[in-house]
C-alpha cells in the first residue's frame, strides 16, 4: 500500500470508531499509540513515521492522565519496539501493571518484552494471565503458541496454534504459522 496521509485518517478514525472517545481523553490517547505502530507494517507506512506518531499518541495520553495503566503501556509500547529501550519499557509495564493488575494488553506486551530478555518463564506467566483476562482475543492466543516456538515446546505451540484456529481466528495467522510449522515438519489442524 502507498503511504499517504490517508493511512494517518484510517488510523485517526478506526481508533475513534473502536473508542468513541474524545480526542483530549487518555484512552484515547493511548489507543491511537497502539493503533499507530500496530497498523504500520500493514499499511506499508515507514516505521519512523509510526514511531513518531505512536510516541506523540503515548506522551499526550501519559500528559492527560498518567494515573491510567493505559497510558503507561502507551509509554512502553513504543520503547520496546521501536527503541529497544528494554529498562525503560519494563518501567512503564510494571508501572501499568500497578496501577491495573487486570489490564491484559500490558501483561501481553510485557510478555514480549520479557521473551526479548530470554525471560521465558517470566513472559510465559504474563502471557498467559493476559489470555485469561481477555481469553477471546486473537493475537494473544496466537502469541502464546509464538512464545511456545521460541521455547523448543513444540507439542505445545502446535495445540495453542490449533486451540486458536478452532476458535475461528485467523486466516492469515493460519497461513503464516502453517507455512512455518511445514518448513519445521510439523503436522498441525487442517481447516
Amino acid at each position: 500500500m502507498t503511504n499517504t496521509g490517508a493511512n494517518f485518517i484510517r488510523i485517526d478514525l478506526f481508533g475513534y470508531c473502536l473508542t468513541g472517545q474524545d480526542v483530549r481523553s487518555s484512552s484515547r490517547q493511548s489507543g491511537n499509540g497502539f493503533h499507530s505502530s500496530g497498523f504500520a507494517y500493514d499499511l506499508g507506512m515507514p516505521t519512523g513515521e509510526v514511531s513518531s506518531r505512536a510516541k506523540a499518541a503515548a506522551a499526550k495520553a501519559f500528559e492527560i492522565d498518567d494515573t491510567l495503566a493505559e497510558a503507561q503501556t502507551s509509554l512502553a509500547y513504543p520503547k520496546l519496539l521501536f527503541d529497544w529501550d528494554f529498562e525503560q519499557a519494563e518501567s512503564f509495564f510494571r508501572r501499568a501493571l500497578e496501577l491495573n493488575s487486570n489490564y491484559a494488553n500490558a501483561r501481553h506486551w510485557y510478555a514480549h518484552l520479557l521473551k526479548a530478555l530470554s525471560r521465558f518463564d517470566e513472559a510465559l506467566v504474563e502471557g498467559e494471565c493476559a489470555l485469561e483476562l481477555d481469553p477471546l482475543n486473537a493475537l494473544m492466543n496466537t502469541h502464546l503458541g509464538w512464545h511456545f516456538m521460541y521455547t523448543r515446546e513444540y507439542d505445545l505451540a502446535i495445540a495453542q496454534f490449533n486451540r486458536t484456529f478452532t476458535l475461528g481466528f485467523g486466516v492469515c495467522s493460519r497461513a503464516v504459522v502453517s507455512g512455518t510449522c511445514v518448513r519445521a515438519g510439523w503436522t498441525i489442524l487442517r481447516g
